[in-house]
């Protein structure tokens, strides 16, 4: 499948950028650039058009040794409003249905 890229912020002027290994209505694993502490708050933009805007707060930070995209994150999805929690449901979907057309064309 398609790499997804996004780019994340946190701390205060902090960036990392990466792409999705897995993701649920709940959560998103990365694979990022750089290392971002277990806890801290981020924002996550997933790279699409428009650009899906959300909120977060990292579970796991583990090193994948060595890799250009260096280490793995685990992100909670944190939502402030309804219309957040449909973005992404309707995003995750989206997903499932190319995916599963996929393993269908073979």
């Amino acid at each position: 499948m398609k790499k997804i890229y996004l780019d994340i912020r946190y701390a205060k002027d902090c960036k990392a950028r990466g792409y999705i290994l897995d993701i649920s209505r709940l959560g998103i694993a990365s694979a990022t650039c750089g290392k971002i502490a277990k806890n801290t708050a981020v924002e996550i933009a997933i790279r699409q058009n428009p650009p899906l805007l959300l909120k977060g707060r990292v579970v796991s930070s583990v090193s994948r040794h060595k890799r250009r995209y260096g280490y793995r994150l685990g992100i909670k999805f944190l939502f402030s409003n309804k219309s957040s929690a449909r973005q992404i449901a309707k995003f995750v979907s989206a997903i499932e249905k190319r995916k599963k057309l996929r393993l269908e064309l073979g």
